[in-house]
């Protein structure tokens, strides 16, 4: 990692050229390879370092220079909420380490901003890294780290790009060219004083307030910002205030082009721009009578004992997504093949947390049209029962939600499990509901059920939402 090494260096450099860097304390260097407007393009390694490897004979090469890894290709990318079909700014960073090769080193996973004019700072909606075997056998990082923004200040044309170390002070900064400068805004808004409602029908959803909220610093997340917006709403519903919605999804744009996803953490733009565009996907419960939902239930349905699994294979369209319950087990130590239960027992001890591995496989499937089978393998432990379903054809205007009823009448919301991030449910407030993250394929729904619960009704609800845009005025900072 190295931003131990750079902490509390600052540098300033206006950069010409294609090479821009600087110089760290150990004598690496830090390279800004390429900033692009567009699409993503697959990274290059350039310079002299690379063009006398591919000359030198193989030898001579791994004697001069670090080889290549066996280990490969290997890569990784966020999971940010971004405009996948848009284009966007893209900054492609990489380290060369301190010896006189210059060979690359291990960037570390840095937190990238632009810098406005105005000092408004804009983090980037995504980003990941890469590495085609140019570090040396035992790494395991990448020498390449890019960003991409969805945000920048449109209409400067040098750049101020800031580098942040892992105590969240700034470690370097450089200018570079705009790629793609823009003299006028992108949009002409007119816009209208808080607050604004929109109505469909008997439901109205008003954007009664916008503040601006200092965030503290937390450790090293490449999406961190330090100011983010809170919109308040309002939610009325045949005349009276409502509680059976939530927006589950905002976005804003500004003027100049700009996209900023709350959800994301990439939630602030220039407060100095004509117009903020605020859109909102508010979904209803079932006990809202305006929504467009669709439900389907599974009675009466036995909780299986510790390290058991019952094969449901359910099925039913909900609003055109298909839906499709696999299997229900109790707590236990499970491996599943391609979404099959092909080991079953208790735990053999308690859990703090629930876990879950997994991993594929290709082969051949025979023939001689070359068809590959890849098998999908998970290897869970959970402490709670579990339903294993699948969903197809799921949009981003849909949700689905998932309720037991156990046999005394209690109900329990389920929570979705992630593999990088587990999802576990509310304790003090089970019945509250829970709109699942949109997820195509096979994947685990967990309910905190007590240890009484005998029998489970449990119900699928499909929602819709309704989308409000709200043109505003940005608020003083």
């Amino acid at each position: 990692m190295i931003a131990p090494i750079i902490a509390g260096l600052v540098l300033v450099l206006w950069i010409r050229g294609q090479r821009r860097d600087f110089r760290l304390a150990d004598g690496s260097r830090l390279v800004v390879e390429k900033v692009i407007y567009g699409k993503p393009e697959p990274f290059e390694y350039g310079g002299w370092r690379e063009r006398w490897k591919k000359r030198l004979p193989p030898a001579l090469a791994n004697r001069l220079f670090i080889p290549a890894s066996p280990r490969g290709s290997s890569s990784w990318t966020s999971a940010g909420r971004i405009h996948a079909d848009e284009d966007a700014l893209y900054v492609y960073i990489t380290r060369r380490d301190a010896t006189t090769t210059g060979d690359f080193a291990d960037v570390g996973k840095q937190r990238l901003a632009f810098l406005d004019e105005h000092g408004c700072e804009f983090v980037p909606t995504q980003t990941g890294g890469s590495d085609d075997g140019h570090l040396s056998a035992p790494s395991s990082g990448y020498s390449v780290g890019w960003f991409r923004f969805e945000a920048f200040p449109r209409h400067e044309a040098k750049l101020r790009l800031r580098f942040y170390g892992e105590n969240g002070k700034i470690a370097a900064e450089f200018l570079v060219a705009n790629p793609a400068p823009s003299s006028v805004p992108a949009a002409h808004w007119a816009v209208k004083p808080l607050p604004i409602t929109v109505s469909y029908g008997d439901v109205s959803f008003s954007l009664k307030s916008v503040a601006i909220k200092n965030m503290p610093k937390p450790t090293m997340l490449w999406n961190w910002s330090p100011r983010i917006i809170e919109p308040r709403y309002e939610i009325s519903e045949g005349g009276k205030e409502s509680t059976d919605w939530q927006a589950l999804n905002s976005e804003f744009y500004d003027s100049s082009g700009n996209f900023g996803s709350i959800l994301s953490g990439a939630g602030f733009l220039c407060t100095n721009e004509s117009a903020w565009k605020l859109r909102v996907k508010f979904f209803g419960s079932e006990k809202s009578h305006s929504t467009s939902n669709a439900s389907w239930i599974l009675p009466g349905l036995e909780v299986p004992a510790a390290g058991k699994v019952v094969t449901l294979n359910s099925g039913q369209d909900l609003q055109g997504v298909g839906l499709r319950v696999i299997s229900l087990a109790g707590a236990g130590d499970f491996e599943y093949s391609n979404s099959v239960a092909i080991k079953a027992a208790p735990l053999d001890q308690p859990l703090d947390n629930n876990q879950m591995s997994t991993s594929s496989s290709s082969s051949s499937a025979g023939g001689t049209n070359g068809t590959m089978l890849t098998i999908y393998r998970q290897t869970v432990k959970f402490k709670n029962p579990q339903l294993l379903v699948e969903a197809t054809g799921m949009s981003d205007d849909q949700r689905l939600t998932a309720r037991a009823t156990d046999n005394l009448g209690r109900e329990y919301y389920a929570h979705q499990y992630y593999n990088s991030a587990p999802l576990t449910g509310s304790k003090d407030k089970p019945n509250k509901i829970n709109y699942l993250t949109k997820k195509q394929g096979a994947f685990f729904l967990i309910f905190d059920l007590p240890a009484d619960a005998k029998t489970v009704d449990v119900t699928f609800c499909m929602h819709g939402c309704y989308t409000p845009e709200f043109i505003f005025k940005p608020p003083a900072q």
